[in-house]
């Protein structure tokens, strides 16, 4: 009988092999002695790969019986700082602290400033009433700023009058327009990440930007304790929150606000419809959730699959007051012209 594979010799006769290397038994020798003690056949290359498998393995084996414990210690340590890291980044909370007087976020939805179904009328009014507004207002996106076709999807740029490198400069020339307050990315987003790269994230730190979340963004927006003390006020955004309902638009943010427990608003799009509830929570926390439709206008995806497109809702505006209690301190305003008018008349 013929040995044919290393599989075949380890798995039946490993033991013999264990031995062979144990008592420095070489392949020449070897094929002599593995005949008499089996009766068997195996060539010289089987029985050296099969010796050689054995030989690495009892050498790891070893080590780990007998570690180098300074080596063990430095590697717990590396260990323990890089989950600290891990954990830190994990749990995220960024937080700003601001002086107590009205301010405005304007929360921009699903840009995809490279698409010709962008609404760029719409998005370049809104962005000139924002940057007149002679009270602050920040700006916030809760991702896609392009659609960064890939793979199969690339030739959908052969239906698009501008390249991916414009919809670069776009993006550029876009986030040094604002200040803004927190960025997430979207799916689309992360179609451009490699390796170690993430053109979001970078252009983002080359910019105003407070806050920036790959998936998402909690933000805890305090105030300066010098002029009193005034509740803070955490936001939560993601690109999107999970869970549908044909009878509650808002169903995903709100599912989150409900079990979240300390969060006031929670805000995401993806889904291109906008929809908004402003509910009490129990033990008073009232919170906000924010579904935005984005800037995509003309969606042919959209029409294929036979959802419909709204007119309305492409961004919001919050108006807050931290100085007041209740119902009236956060705003939300979908006619972004009507809240900025607001805003001034409590600054």
């Amino acid at each position: 009988m013929i040995i044919k594979t290393t599989k075949e010799l380890l798995e039946k006769h490993k033991k013999l092999i264990i031995e062979f290397v144990k008592k420095r038994v070489g392949r020449v020798k070897g094929i002599d002695l593995f005949f008499e003690r089996t009766g068997k056949v195996v060539s010289r290359h089987i029985l050296a790969s099969g010796l050689k498998s054995v030989r690495l393995e009892l050498e790891a084996v070893k080590k780990l019986d007998d570690p180098d414990l300074d080596d063990i210690e430095d590697l717990i340590k590396w260990k323990k700082k890089v989950q600290k890291k891990k954990f830190d980044r994990y749990n995220k909370k960024d937080v700003v602290v601001l002086e107590p007087e009205p301010f405005g976020i304007w929360v921009i939805g699903d840009p995809h400033l490279d698409n010709d179904g962008c609404d760029f009328d719409l998005l370049l009014s809104e962005m000139k009433m924002v940057q007149s507004s002679p009270t602050k207002i920040y700006a916030s996106c809760v991702g896609d700023l392009n659609d960064n076709w890939i793979g199969r999807l690339g030739m959908l740029y052969n239906n698009t009058s501008i390249t991916a490198e414009d919809g670069w400069k776009l993006s550029k020339w876009f986030l040094s327009q604002l200040n803004w307050l927190f960025f997430v990315g979207g799916n689309h987003d992360a179609w451009a990440n490699r390796a170690g790269i993430n053109p979001l994230s970078w252009l983002c730190s080359l910019t105003s930007v407070a806050a920036y979340g790959e998936d998402e963004v909690r933000l805890e927006i305090q105030f300066n304790e010098s002029k009193g003390k005034f509740e803070k006020i955490i936001i939560q955004a993601r690109h999107d929150h999970k869970g549908r309902s044909w009878f509650h638009p808002t169903h995903g943010p709100n599912k989150e606000s409900m079990l979240d427990g300390e969060g006031h608003i929670f805000v995401s799009g993806h889904i291109h419809s906008w929809a908004y509830l402003q509910t009490e929570q129990r033990h008073g926390r009232l919170t906000h959730a924010i579904r935005l439709k984005g800037y995509k206008q003309i969606d042919s995806y959209a029409k294929k699959n036979q959802f419909f497109t709204q007119i309305h809702g492409a961004s919001c505006l919050i108006v807050i007051d931290p100085q007041k209690k209740g119902p009236s301190r956060i705003n939300v305003f979908w006619d972004l012209e009507s809240g900025i008018r607001y805003l001034n008349s409590i600054n």
